[in-house]
């Protein structure tokens, strides 16, 4: 693992480069030298880029582990959040599931704003941290009802 600094493309091809299995498994499944892998995402090249599009896709198809660091990369650059869509299970879970984080949202959000906080007008740092952990349980119940779904109408 590289200190690239965090939200690089570099430090996403180093966390894919990682889920793939390391260096030396991503250099045997792209027909590349170690050293060859290694420079791609070192920053220390005098060409910029890091590692092919090409390449990525590769490792992305071979270990669709590999995608998650890169689709994250490109999702917050676009002003977005890349939330993986699991597959299987049943729908009603999922229902239950996403009503109690949407509920466990409205609950935070409550306590943020009530007496009890130190600046109930707003979110301190601590309550925002916590209030965004819940949010990102809710969007990915959602994306898991939303793939149960998904599969029912693509079958």
């Amino acid at each position: 693992m590289r200190n690239n600094p965090p939200g690089s493309v570099l430090a996403a091809i180093s966390d894919a480069v990682e889920a793939f299995g390391g260096v030396k498994k991503v250099a045997e499944a792209l027909g590349l030298s170690a050293s060859n892998v290694s420079r791609s995402y070192s920053g220390e090249e005098d060409r910029p880029g890091g590692m092919g599009s090409k390449y990525l896709d590769t490792l992305a198809r071979v270990t669709p582990r590999a995608a998650d660091p890169i689709a994250d990369h490109f999702a917050r650059l676009g002003g977005g959040v890349y939330i993986p869509l699991p597959s299987g299970g049943p729908i009603c879970s999922d229902v239950h599931r996403l009503t109690k984080e949407f509920s466990d949202v409205l609950q935070h959000h409550a306590e943020a704003h009530s007496t009890r906080s130190s600046d109930p007008n707003d979110y301190t740092p601590q309550e925002a941290r916590r209030a965004a952990q819940e949010t990102l349980e809710l969007m990915q119940a959602a994306a898991s009802y939303f793939s149960a779904l998904q599969e029912r109408f693509e079958r």
